[in-house]
């Protein structure tokens, strides 16, 4: 979903996040704190923008819609362990680029806290995804490429991304989410 440019923030790749205990999240770098990522005043990052009422009107009308129209995930599977997830690792291949420019196309796969579609289901109270993505065009960058970034996505804070990695159509992206510690991935 869309988010407020106040409430994205790019972190150097191998930074590691913990909530913070004033509220948002800090940043460690090489097991030094960086900074406080702080909760977002330009709340509900999801949900108050144009894009959503858009959304939620496109929503209602089931009887007629068309997918082109629709901002959000469009396709998607969930599975619940009730044992919990140690880890999620997976490789996909890069595919062909698009044959037309998308304002922005992201293919992930992800672990979140909550069952939750963001722009179908109502918003929870709390939130979390940690997904390794794949997107084209790839970010600030002149070429027409893929790229991909470890994303982590709140609903307080907003989103957290990695520095880039630029890939090829073939390539192969290997995406690992692995607990390492009661709460800490």
């Amino acid at each position: 979903g869309y988010v407020h440019e106040k409430c994205h923030h790019d972190v150097e790749s191998g930074s590691h996040l913990e909530r913070s205990k004033n509220g948002g999240i800090d940043v460690f770098r090489n097991g030094k704190f960086v900074r406080n990522l702080p909760v977002c005043s330009a709340k509900s990052t999801f949900y108050n923008n144009e894009k959503f009422n858009n959304m939620r009107k496109f929503n209602a009308n089931k009887t007629n819609q068309n997918v082109g129209a629709y901002d959000g995930w469009l396709g998607y599977t969930t599975f619940e362990n009730k044992a919990g997830v140690d880890k999620f690792l997976g490789s996909f291949t890069v595919p062909d680029k698009p044959q037309s420019m998308p304002e922005r196309l992201f293919i992930f796969t992800g672990l979140q806290n909550v069952d939750w579609i963001p722009i179908v289901d109502k918003e929870p109270p709390v939130f979390d995804i940690i997904q390794p993505v794949l997107q084209y065009p790839a970010t600030n960058t002149i070429f027409d490429e893929w790229s991909a970034r470890s994303w982590y996505v709140t609903l307080d804070v907003g989103t957290i991304a990695s520095d880039q990695i630029e890939f090829k159509t073939g390539d192969v992206v290997f995406g690992n989410m692995t607990k390492t510690g009661s709460d800490k991935w």
